[in-house]
């Protein structure tokens, strides 16, 4: 049976090393941006991971149709077996694939990407970048002014 068993996991390790660069990076991509995953990572009930940025407060999972992410308050089957009843809010990480995509260099895109920033790279460095993009959202400058503009439309007052 051992030997089976070795023979088996032989054959997987060969398929896994056959397989394309596009088939691995694949299992990067989120679903919604189609860039590489960045951190936080959430996942839905049924594994699937998103971007946390991608996520938003959509609580359908955009893999499947009849998935959905945890609710507020709502105890899932993880959070009874791995957090205390005191926590009413249960987001379920995937910190093991935030750490690889870290170990492995991914490229990301900055978090305003949505609003045309179009910086592209490690995540050290998109956080670096972050910082300052031009297309982060401050508040405005005049009195009784609420509204969150882009940085790039501050400079132009």
């Amino acid at each position: 049976m051992a030997a089976t068993a070795d023979g088996d996991s032989s054959v997987k390790a060969a398929g896994i090393l056959n397989m394309s660069t596009d088939t691995i990076m694949n299992q990067f991509t989120c679903p919604v941006c189609s860039g590489n995953l960045r951190e936080p990572i959430v996942t839905c009930k049924k594994g699937h991971n998103v971007c946390k940025l991608c996520r938003k407060s959509n609580s359908s999972c955009p893999v499947e149709k009849n998935c959905t992410f945890p609710d507020p308050g709502e105890r899932t089957s993880m959070s009874r077996t791995y957090f205390t009843s005191s926590i009413s809010h249960v987001e379920i990480r995937n910190v093991a694939l935030e750490k690889l995509i870290e170990t492995l260099e991914l490229p990301v895109f900055c978090k305003q990407f949505r609003q045309d920033c179009k910086f592209v790279s490690k995540l050290a460095a998109v956080l670096e970048h972050e910082e300052d993009c031009d297309f982060r959202s401050v508040h405005c400058p005049v009195l009784n002014c609420h509204e969150a503009i882009k940085y790039s439309e501050f400079r132009q007052i």
